[in-house]
């Protein structure tokens, strides 16, 4: 088949003109992409100082966290060696006789548990119960469950039950005592 010259200047124009529309749409697509990469760029160039700024805050706050995390484990080992590592009974026995015997109480009887684990706050413990009966003046017992309560040696000692008994309060006020004592050592988290 033999084309015409019509016909293939005809043709010719279409395929032009099919290029051409099909350049233009390729054109168009990329423009519109262009222009969305644009916006997206302008975006992240608008949040990028608020981006650096959290990220400095954030910086900031991990140090102060770190500070202050270094501060409590401070503290806590400061804790952990004022707590006993071990109750002996017989020294804390001996401790409790003496500052009875300053006071001018009589310890009539006294007894101590072997150490027992407890956990409390999730820490565990080693806990040595002790009761004991002392006899004397009110004033001085008061003094002597008080010193208990405020000593160093006790600091980590609790007072769990006192119960006085003033036997004639017209003489002298002489009294007794029966007192349960609990003291613990750290064992651990």
């Amino acid at each position: 088949m033999k084309f015409s010259k019509i016909a293939s200047l005809i043709l010719g124009i279409g395929l032009f003109a099919i290029a051409g529309v099909s350049l233009y749409i390729v054109y168009q697509d990329q423009t519109d992409e262009q222009d969305s990469l644009n916006q997206s760029l302008l975006a992240a160039e608008a949040t990028l100082p608020t981006l650096i700024s959290e990220t400095n805050n954030l910086g900031n706050e991990l140090v102060q966290l770190e500070d202050d995390l270094a501060q409590a484990l401070d503290e806590l080992d400061e804790v952990e060696r004022k707590i006993p590592d071990s109750i002996e009974s017989s020294d804390y026995g001996d401790l409790l006789f003496d500052l009875a015997q300053n006071l001018g109480l009589e310890v009539t009887s006294f007894t101590s548990s072997g150490p027992s684990g407890i956990t409390e706050d999730g820490i565990r413990y080693e806990a040595t119960y002790f009761t004991m009966e002392v006899e004397g003046k009110v004033d001085a017992i008061l003094q002597y469950l008080t010193k208990i309560q405020v000593e160093s040696e006790f600091w980590t000692a609790t007072i769990e039950v006192v119960n006085i008994d003033i036997a004639e309060p017209a003489a002298g006020e002489e009294a007794s005592a029966n007192i349960s004592l609990r003291i613990l050592s750290y064992r651990g988290i």
